[in-house]
């Protein structure tokens, strides 16, 4: 049996970066010094691909990421899986489908504590992701999910919850808002990335890091 190959998968938001002000300053020469030493890092978040691909480029170097909680893999390449190629791995579902299959299944009464951020004013939307400008509609250019907040008692979140997951779709929760996606979740591609990488590789262990429920899968 070989030596252990160990993969790092990390949420962003309040883990890599910081929760208020999205920094990796505090951390970045650490980061980039497990990349240089080829130690693999996977990114695991529910941001969109743009705000992925910013981040990458902020510190100068090309990840392989997930983003929008599951919903597509990218750059996976980078990891040297067998077979895997250079094509991203998708497993989202586009966001018209999401709100016809919420509006058909989700009780009138339950979705009426559900406030959609597409729905509200960019002033709004910016309080409550703490983001502005560019970085706003990088944010709110989602692909696979729709964020929305909820106005209501912890009983009828769980029922939400429940009612969601018979109609196939997922309520992911963030550390800002709530996250309406198909049936997958940030840990998807675990599979992908332990079958590919069983193909003449040693043992490998993955390393998960985040701080938030949808983090925990």
């Amino acid at each position: 049996m070989g030596i252990m190959s160990i993969i790092f998968m990390t949420d962003l938001d309040g883990t890599l970066l910081g929760h208020d002000d999205f920094s990796c300053g505090a951390i970045r020469e650490d980061l980039l010094g497990l990349i240089s030493q080829d130690i693999k890092v996977v990114l695991n978040s529910s941001k969109t691909k743009a705000e992925i691909d910013l981040f990458c480029q902020s510190i100068g170097v090309r990840l392989p990421f997930i983003c929008e909680n599951g919903a597509a893999f990218f750059n996976s390449d980078i990891l040297g899986l067998s077979g895997s190629g250079d094509t991203p791995q998708q497993a989202g579902t586009d966001v018209a489908t999401l709100m016809t299959a919420w509006r058909g299944a989700i009780d009138t009464d339950l979705r009426r504590h559900c406030i959609f951020l597409d729905d509200m004013e960019p002033v709004a939307q910016s309080r409550l992701l703490g983001l502005s400008d560019d970085d706003l509609d990088r944010a709110m250019g989602r692909q696979f999910s729709a964020l929305f907040a909820f106005c209501g008692p912890d009983d009828r979140f769980v029922h939400l919850q429940r009612q969601a997951e018979r109609a196939g779709i997922l309520i992911h929760t963030g550390g800002r808002v709530h996250c309406l996606s198909g049936h997958h979740d940030k840990s998807g591609f675990n599979n992908f990335i332990r079958q590919h990488a069983a193909c003449g590789h040693a043992p490998l262990t993955l390393i998960g890091f985040g701080d938030s429920d949808n983090d925990v899968a």
